[in-house]
């Protein structure tokens, strides 16, 4: 990825492919950069869905972008599907940094208060970029990981106990039915 001084801002949706190498496989990321002008909120929304991490941008140098930054999690937390998305809270325009007016400590902070990722990163002057997609690829490989050893580990106990219906076993519930009641003989009381 690379900086360009004449390229417009995002209007609307735009839709990018970044190659990340890990483990000596390569990874194609599918990224949707959807513009974070309020008129392009509805748009923005229909990407958020099925989203395996997401990444929050403002500029140190904009308090208004930082402060919008609260609307955006909050949007993609209603409408995100999955509940367990990585998320990355990115300081852009480092390379700006005596214009700063968003200090370190306060986007860590935010970053912090909802578990996402946090960097400082200048697009313009390289720093920082590549170290974003790699972190956050790791995270989706690892969360990836955890759910497939969680659905063994869950196969094993079914086959322990002797579950043979998977049906039976997401559906598993306590039956608090009193196996010496009478079923023609109501309990009283106001149930």
């Amino acid at each position: 990825m690379f900086f360009l001084d004449n390229v417009n801002s995002t209007i609307g949706v735009d839709i990018l492919v970044k190659k990340v190498e890990h483990n000596g496989r390569e990874y194609k990321l599918a990224l949707t950069d959807t513009a974070g002008q309020e008129r392009f909120k509805a748009l923005s929304n229909l990407y958020f869905r099925g989203a395996k991490a997401i990444i929050f941008v403002y500029a140190i140098n904009s308090r208004d972008s930082f402060e919008d930054v609260n609307d955006w999690i909050s949007t993609a937390k209603q409408h995100c599907d999955n509940e367990e998305f990585i998320g990355c809270l990115i300081g852009n325009k480092l390379d700006l940094e005596r214009q700063r007016q968003v200090s370190y400590e306060e986007g860590l902070e935010l970053a912090q208060q909802n578990n996402y990722l946090f960097l400082e990163v200048s697009a313009k002057a390289k720093l920082g970029i590549d170290n974003i997609f790699e972190d956050i690829l790791n995270l989706v490989l690892q969360q990836k990981e955890e759910k497939e050893m969680a659905k063994i580990l869950l196969q094993q106990q079914q086959q322990q106990f002797g579950v043979d219906d998977q049906h039976d076993q997401i559906n598993n519930r306590i039956d608090l039915t009193d196996v010496n009641h009478d079923p023609n003989v109501g309990y009283g009381g106001c149930c």
